[in-house]
């Protein structure tokens, strides 16, 4: 079973926060959520992210809102680009969205359905769309 974590930026600081607790309450009509550290953070409600359960080949926890380097594929149909970890609720599943154009195919926006995830050695977390704008290009 995967571990539960959750990372999050805190209110008043560019600190993200990762722990395994998560506290929500509502107060005067505001949402208000929390991550225990050493003590409970409040933190922005639209930066939580989860832990997908799988390790970069660095061994760096992968999140959702992560930003990847995605080498994936042999020979001709082999690509290399830079991607966004998320969940789609579809399919039930951790994906990869395309930030840029690929060696692969010219466009954004595309997810890399032909990766398997699943295989460490062909990832590296880079960044997070929170943290690091300047690597989500225009999208």
């Amino acid at each position: 079973m995967k571990q539960m974590l959750f990372r999050a930026q805190t209110v008043g600081s560019d600190k993200l926060l990762i722990s395994d607790s998560i506290l929500t309450q509502t107060v005067n009509g505001e949402r208000h959520i929390w991550l225990k550290s050493k003590f409970w953070e409040e933190v922005i409600p639209e930066t939580i992210m989860d832990f997908t359960g799988l390790c970069d080949k660095h061994g760096k926890k992968i999140f959702t809102g992560d930003i990847i380097h995605i080498k994936c594929g042999y020979g001709f149909s082999a690509f290399v680009g830079n991607g966004i970890v998320f969940f789609d609720e579809k399919r039930l599943q951790f994906r990869v969205r395309s930030v840029e154009p690929s060696s692969f195919d010219s466009e954004k926006g595309n997810i890399y359905d032909e990766c398997d995830f699943t295989v460490i050695d062909g990832y590296e977390v880079i960044g997070n769309i929170y943290s690091n704008h300047e690597l989500l290009g225009e999208l």
